[in-house]
């Protein structure tokens, strides 16, 4: 079953299985302590994913929104010196 899917956890659970049998303890405290560990590894990569999104939303925001942001704070600047700068050239 392991070698069909191929996923690690798969692996490290049929292994788990047949080292119980082998060894003749209770499969179901197996079961529980196997459950466990996966809860752990899967909170791990969840809290891995939540420490990268700052990181990845920092890139989108200078990206996209600090050029907006500063197109709205200047503009009403730059058009102020246009009309003054313009009547002053032409005459």
């Amino acid at each position: 079953m392991s070698d069909r899917i191929g996923l690690p956890e798969v692996t490290s659970f049929v292994i788990l299985l047949v080292q119980s049998d082998q060894l003749g303890t209770s499969i179901a405290q197996t079961l529980r302590v196997q459950a466990e560990d996966m809860r752990a590894k899967r909170m791990l990569r969840a809290e891995e994913k939540a420490y990268m999104l700052p990181v990845k939303l920092s890139v989108v925001l200078v990206i996209f929104m600090l050029p907006s942001m500063v197109m709205v704070v200047m503009l009403p600047a730059i058009i102020r010196i246009v009309r003054v700068i313009i009547p002053t050239l032409t005459g």
